[in-house]
């Protein structure tokens, strides 16, 4: 009673909806631009044009509901003014067994079409127009709009008879069809698969009843390739069918975890297993085993962070396994001739203001004499490989080290087996077996 009539409400003028870029000049007057229409008609009636235009800043009632009803009706294909069906078109189509009328005006399809296609009203509908032979782009966006809604809206009536039909047509359409159940079977399946982890226990027996009465009479719709499709194992499967008490288990996992949480979120520090094992009696009343707590945890992605795994420490392990040499030195620094015992180790030297350089060097075990010797910022792989860069090759010649990680990689190894050196390490932790 007190609002403001739409035609009192002030109209943005031509010239300031031109420069929006979704209008254009049309005679003495504007118009919607081609561009504005295709992004409208990708999304409607899913997003409306109202919202279209006021993501363009635009307020729907300053820009006049009678141009937005008219771009409505265009995209519902009701009266159009401005679609023409071009004469190639129709005569390509006029007598095509699913077409009931087609002019220059006018793309009518008959009821079969209809009652056919209304399986596969989920698919685009150029897609579902392809089905059956008709070029979607060929026809004029308010003409498949109102296509579209017919077929959403559409209920199965009885089949009329089709004229005499070519055989050929015949088979591509029944292809076409069979092509289209593929589809649409596996985006149903899809479509299980991403909602199966959020099933309850009753959803997931419903399911695997449905698929135990399906006929599997394909290989394809077995109850193994079905399973694999919808990400279900075979246990798990024959386990929901067989006991009635399936899930039990994982009903009492979420209610024990909400006593692990209700520890974990108590004053809001960070707490691992050993912690929550000891405060759930006196919190919570129940006493769960460490490994218990543990699996909870992992199972509901609750993991501690204040000792975290280090996927370098466990690299380190396996090379100290695997590439470990032994002791061949056994402290004997002189008994040898010059060039067949080499030593090796790295250092490091401050300087500046909270300056490293690491230096690295390679010793005579015999005479002294320092073979070569490297500096870098860094102690990585590149500085022990640098060092031997200057050897020469030799038989029966022994570089000794101790179990520093640079000397435990494989490239550095392979290196030296290349040179003919037979690799010694001094027993770890014992600082004499390196002493020279």
């Amino acid at each position: 009673m007190f609002g403001i009539r739409n035609s009192l409400v002030e109209k943005y003028d031509n010239e300031f909806l031109i420069s929006s870029g979704i209008f254009m000049k049309f005679g003495k007057g504007i118009r919607f631009t081609s561009e504005f229409i295709d992004k409208v008609y990708k999304e409607y009636p899913k997003v409306s044009i109202e919202t279209q235009l006021k993501s363009y800043g635009l307020a729907p009632k300053r820009v006049g509901y009678q141009r937005i009803y008219m771009l409505k009706k265009v995209l519902e294909g009701v009266n159009p003014r401005d679609e023409k069906i071009d004469s190639d078109i129709v005569t390509k189509y006029i007598h095509h067994p699913y077409v009931q009328r087609c002019t220059s005006k006018q793309f009518v399809l008959n009821n079969s079409f209809y009652n056919e296609a209304s399986r596969f009203k989920d698919f685009p509908i150029d897609e579902v127009l392809g089905i059956f032979e008709i070029n979607g782009s060929n026809l004029p966006v308010g003409v498949c709009n109102r296509i579209k809604h017919k077929l959403n809206n559409w209920n199965i009536e009885s089949l009329s008879v089709l004229d005499e039909v070519d055989l050929d047509f015949k088979i591509r359409v029944q292809y076409n069809k069979i092509q289209a159940l593929e589809k649409m079977s596996l985006m149903h399946f899809n479509r299980l698969r991403n909602n199966l982890p959020h099933y309850t226990f009753n959803q997931k027996k419903v399911l695997c009843m449905w698929i135990k009465d399906l006929p599997h009479d394909r290989y394809d719709y077995s109850i193994q390739s079905i399973l694999k499709k919808i990400g279900l194992s075979r246990s798990s499967y024959y386990s929901i069918l067989s006991n009635d008490n399936y899930g039990m288990k994982d009903k009492q996992d979420e209610i024990d975890f909400q006593h692990i949480k209700k520890v974990m979120d108590y004053k809001g520090f960070k707490k691992g297993s050993r912690i929550i094992y000891m405060m759930l009696p006196g919190m919570c009343g129940v006493h769960f085993g460490r490994a218990k707590i543990l699996r909870l945890m992992k199972k509901y992605g609750c993991v501690c962070t204040v000792r975290k795994e280090r996927p370098e420490s466990k690299t380190n392990k396996e090379n100290l396994k695997n590439n470990r040499k032994p002791n061949l030195l056994k402290r004997r620094f002189r008994l040898a001739r010059p060039n067949e015992i080499l030593l090796t180790d790295v250092s490091y030297l401050k300087y500046s203001t909270n300056k490293t350089e690491y230096f690295s060097c390679i010793k005579d075990a015999v005479t002294g004499r320092i073979v070569n010797h490297v500096t870098s910022s860094s102690n990585d792989l590149n500085l022990a490989k640098a060092t031997i860069d200057c050897l020469d090759p030799s038989e029966n010649a022994l570089f000794h080290s101790d179990q520093g990680t640079l000397y435990f990689n494989d490239a550095f190894q392979n290196k030296l087996k290349e040179l003919g050196y037979e690799q010694s390490m001094s027993r770890r932790g014992n600082c004499w077996d390196n002493s020279s």
